[in-house]
């Protein structure tokens, strides 16, 4: 007599032995506490840049209009509805990064090959030199009313751990001087190179082997720096990204979120091993993050060993999960939507009928906030295009009494229309190479037949179409004696 048994898609936990409820495979899915959701593939929108996209900003003004600003290694362009608009300087710059800042209604944008630079919403035409004597940095965020500039170049030498602030409520006074608050500040230690600044209410910064806050305490010392932790900070500086006032980064050896008082582990046992394993530490530069707020999930790419790819993780904090999705933008950043109606969509899309990406997508009613990208071609993307084909591979399935057990069918336990298949794996030892059979599609009645006997068993479904509830697998199965063995 067959039982029933269901088969839940538990955590991705590819750093876990393969016996039980995880999945060995959760690809182009967005994890949740019962389960994983289907996920769109990034779609263009509009023309591409002249180069990798570096960096890139969106904000809106007070006015309530959107911009967004992007910079490659020679130029910095504003968004005009589906074109880039070349907004550098004259004589434009050579640069292999950028980090941009938004402080009231101006953007600063900094690298270390020139002065920082300026542009004032709904009133510059193009970038300019900020005034005041800034040094060249490498990173910039807003403490409080202050700017603040790290891992600068002062002349000719490079001040890898300094940081400098301007004046209070005002980005163009710089020096050292009590009365307008401006002054610098040399992190001492073994820290190494400031990799990244993180603004608000306090400051936090990030050097390679430590982690430093700063707030603001006012004359005669401005902000009081303490070295919070170290041995920690990051190697890889875009990785560093925030959701309200808690940080989320890779580590020397995972990934870590920091409260403001300390670092705790989020990949630990789950992704970190798998993560470091195929990370190409030569490229630690392509290794970036970024926060969905509308959604709640971070967002990280990685470049990978596997043919020089970048890959693409997603966490979901609420429930401490991660899944992995076959897509590998340049950069990813938060992105206010500029707005469309079906006439301007004309302009991005070739045929609205046609369109494989979802026109009435909220990414297109404007001013709403999604996690954007720059693909290969260098064209600004959103996650609105087709749902991508969603992968998950059960644990592998096994009898506590020791025996193999026969598999006579598979049930999905998937709301979706846009159909699937499974595959089916045997293997009489944990030893064994791990080899799918060909994929089966279900029956009139939604069940796909297996009739296959094996002691450990895995299932690989795939499902076309989108879905918000891929839950897992319901078995009809009988144990089958300890000398069965697997024929595929």
């Amino acid at each position: 007599m067959l039982a029933v048994r269901q088969i839940p898609y538990g955590e991705w936990l590819p750093d876990q032995p393969s016996v039980g409820n995880a999945c060995k495979t959760a690809k182009n899915v967005i994890p949740h506490g019962s389960g994983y959701s289907s996920v769109r593939s990034l779609a263009p929108v509009g023309d591409a840049l002249d180069g990798q996209c570096l960096a890139a900003i969106s904000c809106r003004a007070s006015t309530g209009e959107i911009f967004t600003f992007s910079a490659t290694g020679s130029t910095l362009y504003k968004q005009d509805a589906d074109a880039w608009e070349d907004v550098s300087k004259s004589g434009g710059y050579a640069a292999s990064a950028w980090e941009f800042a938004k402080y009231g209604e101006r953007i600063i944008a900094v690298q270390t090959l020139s002065t920082p630079q300026y542009y004032d919403l709904g009133v510059s035409t193009t970038f300019a030199d900020l005034p005041g004597s800034p040094p060249q940095a490498q990173h910039v965020a807003i403490v409080r009313d202050f700017v603040v500039l790290g891992n600068l170049t002062e002349g000719s030498v490079d001040r890898t751990s300094k940081i400098a602030w301007s004046g209070f409520n005002n980005s163009e006074v710089w020096g050292s001087d009590i009365a307008t608050q401006t002054d610098s500040q040399e992190l001492l230690g073994d820290g190494g190179r400031i990799m990244r600044i993180v603004g608000g209410s306090y400051g936090v910064i990030f050097q390679e082997n430590s982690i430093w806050r700063m707030d603001y305490s006012g004359a005669p010392t401005i902000f009081e720096l303490n070295e919070i932790e170290t041995e920690r900070g990051t190697p890889a500086s875009k990785s560093v990204c925030w959701l309200g006032r808690t940080i989320y980064y890779w580590g020397h050896d995972g990934f870590y979120r920091f409260t403001g008082q300390a670092s705790e582990p989020i990949g630990y046992e789950k992704i970190d091993t798998y993560i470091r394993g195929d990370l190409d530490v030569s490229r630690i530069d392509y290794f970036i993050g970024a926060a969905d707020r509308a959604n709640g999930l971070v967002f990280w790419i990685y470049p990978s060993l596997e043919n020089g790819a970048q890959k693409l993780v997603v966490y979901n904090w609420k429930v401490n999960r991660w899944a992995l999705i076959d897509q590998g933008p340049e950069i990813i950043f938060q992105y206010f939507s500029a707005g469309y109606n079906l006439d301007s969509l004309d302009s991005i899309l070739a045929d609205i009928d046609s369109a494989s990406i979802a026109v009435d997508s909220q990414v297109y009613n404007g001013g709403q906030i999604f996690l954007g990208g720059f693909n290969a071609d260098h064209k600004l993307c959103t996650f609105a295009g087709d749902y991508l084909v969603a992968e998950l591979e059960t644990g592998d399935i096994a009898s506590s009494s020791g025996n193999a057990i026969f598999i006579a069918r598979a049930r999905s336990q998937v709301e979706s229309t846009g159909g699937g298949t499974i595959a089916f794996c045997g293997r009489d030892s944990l030893g064994a190479n791990v080899e799918y059979g060909p994929p089966i599609s279900a029956n009139d009645y939604g069940e796909y037949s297996l009739l296959k006997t094996a002691r450990y068993s895995r299932i690989k479904h795939q499902v076309m179409g989108g879905s918000d509830h891929l839950m897992g697998i319901e078995i009809e199965y009988r144990e089958a004696g300890r000398r069965s063995k697997y024929v595929r």
